[in-house]
C-alpha cells in the first residue's frame, strides 16, 4: 500500500491465553458442601447474635454461661479433601487410596483438583497471620480473664466469711426488756428489811417511779418489736443471699474459660500464640455473662439490704 503520509495504526496486541478450567466438582459433592457450609454459617451467626444481645439487665439469680468450647472455630485446622481421604493411614497403600479418592469418585467423575490444596494453604496462611497480628491482644485477653477470676475467687472467699448474726438483735432486745429489773429487786428487798416509816415511804416512791418507767420501757419495746422482727428476717435473707453469692462467685471463678496456647519454634527466644479459643462465639458469651454476673450480683446485694425489697 502506498504511503499516504498518515501514521500507521498500532500493531494488534496479542490475545492472552485462555486459562484452562480446573476439573469440575461432582454436582452432588457441590450441593452437599454448600448445604453443610450454610448450616454451619447459620449456627455460627446464631451464636454471635446471642452474644451481641447479651445484656446486663437480667432478672433472678445471677448466672454465667460456661464455656463449652463447642462453637465453630475460625482458626481451626482446615482439612482438605486429600487430608480427609488419606485420614490417619500413613502407609503407602493409604496414600495411594487417598490419592485415588482425591481425584476420582466411584463413578469416575473428578471431584477435586490440585487447586484445592492451594486454597487450603492460603486459608492456613491467613489463620497464621491472624494469630501473628493479634498475638499481644490474645495473650492479654487470657491474662486479664485469669486475673478477673482470681479476684472473683477472693470475693467468693470474703463473702463466705461474711455473716450477720440475727441472735445479736435478740440479745439487745433482752437487755432492753430487763433494764431496771435488778433495781426493782433491790428496792423490794430494801422495803422488806426496812422498819423506818420515812425510809419505807421514800423506797415506795422510788418503786412507783420505777414501775412507771418500766411500763414506758415495755411500751417502747412493743413498738420497736415489728421493726426488729423485720430486721431479723432481712438479716436471715441477707445471709442466705451472701452464701448463694459466694458459691456462685466460686463457681464462676473456677469455671473453665477461653484460653490461648503459646509456644515457640526451635531457636526462637520469644513465645507466640499458636492456638486460641478467644475467637469463638462461646468465648464472647462466657466473658459477657461473667461481666453481667458481677453487675447483677452487686445489684442483688444492694437490693437485699434496701428497705421495702
Amino acid at each position: 500500500m502506498a504511503d499516504d503520509g498518515l501514521t500507521p495504526p498500532p500493531a494488534p496486541q496479542p490475545r492472552p491465553v485462555t486459562p484452562q478450567r480446573a476439573p469440575d466438582l461432582a454436582s452432588g459433592t457441590v450441593k452437599d458442601s454448600l448445604a453443610d457450609t450454610l448450616e454451619r454459617s447459620q449456627q455460627a451467626n446464631q451464636k454471635w447474635g446471642n452474644a451481641l444481645k447479651t445484656s446486663a439487665r437480667q432478672t433472678g439469680d445471677p448466672r454465667f454461661r460456661p464455656f463449652t468450647d463447642s462453637a465453630p472455630d475460625p482458626l481451626k485446622h482446615v482439612e482438605s479433601l486429600l487430608d480427609h481421604a488419606v485420614g490417619s493411614d500413613p502407609s503407602m497403600a493409604g496414600f495411594l487410596k487417598g490419592m485415588g479418592s482425591f481425584f476420582m469418585t466411584a463413578i469416575g467423575h473428578p471431584i477435586a483438583s490440585a487447586t484445592d490444596e492451594y486454597q487450603v494453604a492460603k486459608i492456613k496462611a491467613l489463620q497464621d497471620k491472624f494469630l501473628q497480628d493479634h498475638d499481644y491482644v490474645l495473650q492479654a485477653l487470657s491474662e486479664d480473664l485469669g486475673h478477673a477470676k482470681v479476684n472473683m475467687r477472693q470475693l467468693g472467699n470474703l463473702l463466705e466469711q461474711t455473716h450477720f448474726d440475727p441472735s445479736k438483735l435478740a440479745q439487745i432486745m433482752k437487755q432492753k426488756s430487763e433494764a431496771g429489773d435488778r433495781t426493782g429487786y433491790a428496792i423490794d428487798d430494801a422495803l422488806k428489811s426496812s422498819t423506818d416509816p420515812q425510809e419505807r415511804k421514800k423506797l415506795q416512791a422510788l418503786k412507783d417511779d420505777l414501775e412507771k418507767w418500766k411500763k414506758e420501757r415495755d411500751d417502747r419495746i412493743g413498738k420497736e418489736k415489728p421493726d426488729v422482727d423485720l430486721l431479723r428476717d432481712r438479716l436471715g435473707k441477707t445471709n442466705d443471699l451472701v452464701w448463694k453469692q459466694s458459691q456462685s462467685m466460686m463457681d464462676a471463678a473456677n469455671s473453665p474459660g477461653p484460653t490461648t496456647m503459646t509456644g515457640r519454634n526451635p531457636g526462637e527466644q520469644v513465645s507466640h500464640v499458636i492456638e486460641s479459643t478467644h475467637t469463638r462465639p462461646d468465648a464472647v458469651l462466657h466473658v459477657a455473662s461473667l461481666h453481667n454476673f458481677l453487675l447483677r450480683s452487686r445489684s442483688l446485694l444492694t437490693d437485699g439490704i434496701t428497705p421495702g425489697k
